[in-house]
């Protein structure tokens, strides 16, 4: 029907030309739009690494600031916490004794059997485990910038939160 002929594709295609042509940017050829979707608009997950910029073209765009790397981060207060990168050693440790938002939905429950099928969380993503996880990370005692000077990791970084190591 509709979806064959182009329809609400064709029309969301003219407004994106328009909203370029007003911004005196070059039109994208017809070979251009047809890259941008592969046709395929069907499925039960979304495609989250659909038209996802990579860290490394990211690095390259000229407005794009970068943090420095966690040895060249100079800790005068507890705002100069931010400027580590997720993943650093540093990062890891900063994170240790606190509820940040991926520790949440265990301690929640989310993930437990009972609210997993309640709320249609996947099963590979459910299990005791995850509140158990999340429980031994905010027994740690949280981290300052004293113990960040004398952390020693090694090789044994921790994993970033949220991903496993």
């Amino acid at each position: 029907g509709n979806a064959a002929r182009g329809g609400k594709w064709r029309n969301a295609e003219k407004r994106a030309v328009k909203t370029t042509e007003k911004k005196n940017l070059p039109v994208p050829s017809k070979n251009d739009r047809e890259m941008l979707w592969d046709g395929k608009n069907v499925g039960s997950l979304p495609n989250m690494m659909w038209r996802a910029v990579s860290m490394e073209d990211l690095r390259l765009h000229p407005h794009f600031v970068g943090l420095p790397e966690p040895e060249d981060v100079r800790i005068e207060s507890a705002m100069d916490y931010r400027k580590f990168r997720q993943g650093s050693k540093e990062w890891g440790l900063l994170h240790d004794g606190r509820l940040t938002t991926s520790r949440m939905g265990p301690m929640l429950g989310i993930y437990e059997p009972t609210a997993q099928s309640k709320l249609g969380v996947p099963r590979s993503l459910s299990g005791h485990h995850k509140a158990m996880d999340a429980y031994q990370h905010l027994i740690r005692p949280p981290c300052d910038a004293s113990a960040l000077d004398s952390a020693s990791w090694g090789e044994d970084v921790p994993a970033a939160e949220g991903k496993e190591g």
